[in-house]
């Protein structure tokens, strides 16, 4: 049996891409306690000792060195915390029910709303793919005389799958004047 091997490349995307998961989660978080004016002391990225950080208002932001979680700590977040009379009004277990609910939700709604974007901005903004179809032809073009008709899709080229025009003009250039077999779909067939 074969197995995968993990790839410092793999490990790294892999990484990166859990990092991403966890900044959206715990950004979530963030505003919603920021829009209801709730104390937020510290965001953080991965957990144990800090590999840097930096404070912002009431706020210290931090990257830390195990990448396998965060968190965002809020002021009154911990039972039994010493909170000041000045800031009682912007801890979190002072502000309504309803406004913590909405608090501890944002975090897994914003991993439920960040794949429908990042959809979204792929195929709004994304690379434009132009399926491989035959368009107009030129009268006794090498197409032509091969017997390709305007409107057939391009299925493979010398029995190599195609996806998309670019990749079929591709293969067809590195083939000059040899003989190339298409396979198409003309009409559904």
């Amino acid at each position: 049996m074969g197995g995968t091997s993990l790839t410092p490349v793999a490990i790294a995307a892999f990484i990166l891409f859990l990092g991403i998961l966890i900044f959206v989660h715990e950004l979530g978080h963030f505003l919603a306690a920021k829009h209801f004016n709730i104390k937020v002391q510290k965001f953080s990225l991965g957990f144990g000792p800090p590999l840097f950080r930096f404070t912002r208002g009431d706020t210290t932001y931090q990257v830390a060195l195990l990448p396998l979680g965060g968190y965002v700590k809020m002021l009154g977040d911990t039972p039994g915390e010493d909170i000041s009379p000045e800031d009682k009004d912007r801890a979190f277990n002072t502000v309504p029910v309803h406004q913590r609910a909405i608090v501890a939700f944002a975090g897994p709604f914003m991993n439920l709303v960040f794949p429908v974007l990042c959809l979204f901005a792929y195929y709004t903004l994304g690379p434009t793919v132009i399926s491989p179809v035959i368009g107009q032809m030129e009268v006794d073009s090498p197409a032509e005389v091969g017997g390709l008709m305007s409107g057939d899709r391009v299925l493979s080229v010398d029995g190599e799958h195609v996806w998309d025009f670019d990749q079929m003009a591709k293969l067809v250039r590195a083939r000059p004047q040899e003989p190339t077999k298409f396979e198409v779909e003309r009409k559904g067939q």
